[in-house]
């Protein structure tokens, strides 16, 4: 199981101003899609990936009822008819 990820606060000598910030993400910024998007590679762990992919795949899959002109996700008793 993995641990809860820490936040490190920076010391007073490490603190940079928030301008100093956006430059350094901006050297991560995919222009193609978007000014905003921001890809960092290599940001989670091979085994982080690998935990957080097992947990979308065990998800439970909706479970679909079609009723007359809608459609019904079914969770517990089945609905009347």
């Amino acid at each position: 199981m993995l641990q809860e990820p820490t936040i490190e606060t920076p010391d007073r000598n490490e603190a940079t101003s928030a301008s100093s910030a956006i430059d350094r993400l901006s050297t991560h910024c995919v222009p193609t899609i978007s000014a905003t998007a921001i890809y960092i590679p290599d940001i989670i762990t091979p085994a982080e990936e690998g935990y957080l992919l097992s947990k979308v795949h065990s998800a439970p899959k909706p479970k679909w009822t079609i009723l007359r002109n809608r459609r019904l996700q079914q969770w517990g008793a089945a609905p009347s008819k």
